[in-house]
């Protein structure tokens, strides 16, 4: 098999490791606990509990956080418009509900405030390095935050118009 890159060769590598460590738990498991004439079916439930149990556990924890995230939602949306407020967030014209352009347009601009620079950048360094953690948490992050910009966008745009 021919690999295109380290980094593919050792997620091939890894993955080979697990399953062979996983075939390797439910065989003893199932040589210890089962009958010679249940052994295969005792292997085969173990093995297939073995390799799925991770994933319920996966669903159930995003599950977990998508509920914690719709209680929670209001109050995160406010905490974000109060910094937002705090640092001073320039006001977009174009905001077409990506966080990470307008994040880094505000980064980028000399002439913005320097603590709205400052929090765009801890935000920017967050929301790249949040997928390494959580993929949900991440989406729900930008869910959050799109949703506090617009409402943020909204509370000073009046104050934009008459300046």
């Amino acid at each position: 098999m021919a690999f295109e890159s380290a980094g593919r060769r050792t997620f091939w590598l890894y993955l080979a490791r697990s399953v062979t460590f996983d075939v390797a738990i439910a065989f003893l498991i199932s040589w210890l606990f089962a009958s010679p004439s249940e052994f295969w079916l005792f292997f085969s439930v173990l093995l297939a509990a073995i390799l799925l149990l991770p994933i319920f556990l996966g669903l159930r924890s995003a599950l977990y956080k998508i509920v914690v995230h719709l209680f929670s939602r209001r109050k995160k949306i406010d905490q974000l418009k109060r910094e937002f407020r705090k640092a001073k967030l320039p006001y977009a014209d174009a905001f077409f509900r990506d966080v990470d352009a307008y994040l880094l347009e505000v980064w980028d601009e000399e002439s913005n405030a320097t603590s709205a620079r400052k929090y765009a950048g801890i935000a920017l360094g967050q929301f790249s390095l949040l997928p390494a953690y959580s993929l949900i948490d991440a989406l729900l992050a930008h869910a959050t935050s799109e949703a506090a910009l617009t409402e943020y966008f909204d509370e000073i745009r009046p104050l934009q118009s008459d300046s």
